[in-house]
């Protein structure tokens, strides 16, 4: 899981820091976003995962507010999860009339052992629900030799025909390869998950792994630094399937 912590206070972004790290010990992904503005313009073009959480200070110093910039990232992602951080509770009305949907507040200033039973009690039912949808992933089964092979099709990051090999297949998983027998007209058929796209003749991609696409170049990126070769017309294909499905990565 990442956390994205938006506040415009150097000392209190460290303080966050160090009282997630003082709650959890969960190994998050903290990023740090020390330029507001750039952030807000470079939204449309940051992958935003299920999984992902927001602290946004409400009264960023910038013209444009947290909540503005919390309209624009549930807009792109209407399932991540977003936590105000303010001095204040007057924002709240407004929150809730632009449908936000925050998953907790957290106050400023308040003590500071309140503040870690603040953030403790929201780290923790997140990931109590990360977990229920990670054990609720869709199953691919795979024959595998004379065993059934069982993956999670989340962890999957694409399928591959074999060249000359006409019913072997290359599955790239989290953290190995695996060659295995069948036809990939059939394995499209059994993947559920609407994250893959299977409109390519030769691939499969899990497109929540990938992490940019070379347009010009006709390459894609996941998010473990492989680099699949895919030519123009498939990277063309995988943009126009990203974005009709509301997400973008990187080009």
């Amino acid at each position: 899981m990442r956390i994205f912590i938006i506040e415009d206070q150097f000392i209190v972004r460290k303080q966050l820091i160090e009282s997630i790290q003082q709650v959890s010990n969960y190994s998050f992904e903290i990023i740090e976003v020390t330029n507001e503005r750039n952030f807000f313009l470079e939204i449309e073009s940051i992958t935003i995962k299920h999984s992902d959480l927001f602290i946004i200070d409400i009264d960023l110093n910038y013209y444009l507010t947290g909540i503005d910039l919390a309209e624009k990232i549930r807009l792109k992602n209407e399932h991540c999860a977003i936590v105000f951080s303010t001095s204040y509770d007057d924002r709240i009305t407004e929150i809730v009339n632009k449908q936000i949907l925050p998953s907790g507040y957290l106050v400023k200033g308040r003590e500071h052992h309140l503040l870690l039973k603040d953030l403790s009690t929201i780290l923790g039912k997140l990931l109590s629900n990360f977990a229920k949808e990670k054990s609720a992933n869709n199953r691919l089964l795979i024959n595998y030799g004379n065993e059934k092979l069982i993956l999670n099709e989340e962890d999957i990051l694409y399928v591959a025909t074999v060249p000359s090999q006409k019913n072997l297949l290359l599955v790239k998983y989290l953290d190995q390869e695996l060659l295995v027998p069948g036809k990939l007209r059939s394995l499209k058929a059994s993947i559920k998950s609407p994250y893959f796209i299977k409109s390519l003749k030769s691939f499969v991609l899990n497109t929540n792994k990938i992490e940019r696409l070379y347009i010009a170049e006709g390459a894609v990126e996941f998010i473990d630094q492989t680099v699949l070769e895919l030519g123009v017309a498939g990277t063309r294909k995988i943009q126009s399937f990203l974005k009709a499905e509301g997400s973008y990565v990187a080009e």
